[in-house]
């Protein structure tokens, strides 16, 4: 039985991963990708779970909702913790954001957009804001259902939506969104 997370990469070699960075409910977990400081790897047991994840932020990324560089990673055996049982692993590879949290369905922190929009000008930092615009509207597009991302005024993408989850109809985070990057540019 294995005492930590493992993965088995394709060479045969074990690399004990330890608990996840951040919890999931579709996955095992999202871990920072051993041996790099700029990628996360979301790793799935269920290749239907993957495949959906996987299409999801595919679709998105077309439509153009800014969502974080990714890729599939195949290969790779998963054994968790107190289990002797290797599996294969289904990885969802990304890039490590930075700026502002926000989750616009989250407990405490439907506030966070709105708040770190209430630190742009809406005459200096328009392009910022209109930017900020075309994301939401995208989020409200493509049927964000749990819009959640990073905020950074100095990126090329300003916000950038991550765990991406679609819907039809959207829910009414998405337009919200919207409605508060129009408040915004409007003050």
């Amino acid at each position: 039985m294995a005492a930590n997370n493992q993965l088995r990469d394709p060479s045969g070699k074990v690399i004990v991963i330890g608990p996840p960075k951040y919890a999931s409910r579709e996955s095992q977990g999202v871990w920072q990708k051993p041996g790099s400081t700029t990628s996360l790897w979301k790793i799935y047991t269920n290749q239907g779970p993957f495949n959906t994840a996987f299409n999801m932020i595919t679709d998105a990324d077309r439509q153009g909702l800014p969502v974080p560089a990714f890729a599939a990673i195949r290969g790779y055996k998963f054994q968790a913790a107190g289990s002797a049982q290797w599996n294969d692993a289904y990885i969802l590879q990304t890039t490590i954001l930075t700026g502002t949290f926000f989750a616009m369905s989250q407990q405490g922190r439907q506030n966070v957009f709105r708040q770190w929009l209430a630190t742009l000008n809406p005459v200096t930092d328009r392009a910022v804001l209109n930017l900020c615009l075309t994301a939401a509207q995208a989020a409200a597009k493509v049927g964000l259902r749990d819009p959640q991302g990073f905020c950074e005024k100095t990126r090329r993408e300003p916000v950038v939506f991550i765990d991406i989850h679609t819907a039809n109809p959207p829910s009414a985070a998405a337009d919200q969104m919207v409605e508060q990057v129009q408040a915004r540019i409007g003050a």
